[in-house]
């Protein structure tokens, strides 16, 4: 079967997915991406991370790194914030299972230490 071949596509995993964003790849739509995410997940992220031990403030962070966060708590990759960032109602909505996960294993651990 040819690389090329829609089933070879398709069962290849995408090298890029599981990359996390530095500091000096960003452009102005990665800000882009970045501001039309929901504020209410951005502070429920944020909340998550400043709860870590050490991780200091979320507002404090880069891009790179909010975006590499973002993608981390809600499961979503870069990629896909970028093809729902037209419909920010519908990332929010996707972000949501996510954020509940990581919430609930905050608990979890919160209760546990």
């Amino acid at each position: 079967m040819p690389a090329t071949s829609p089933q070879a596509t398709a069962a290849s995993p995408d090298p890029m997915a599981e990359r996390a964003l530095r500091a000096t790849e960003i452009t102005p739509e990665h800000v882009r991406v970045l501001g039309v995410i929901p504020p209410r997940t951005v502070q429920a992220v944020a909340a998550l991370f400043e709860r870590r031990p050490g991780a200091g403030r979320f507002s404090g962070l880069d891009v790179a790194s909010k975006l590499n966060v973002i993608a981390e708590i809600t499961a979503i990759p870069y990629r896909t914030m970028r093809s729902y960032s037209d419909r920010p109602g519908e990332l929010g909505l996707m972000m949501g299972k996510g954020l509940a996960d990581a919430q609930s294993q905050a608990e979890a651990r919160k209760k546990k230490g």
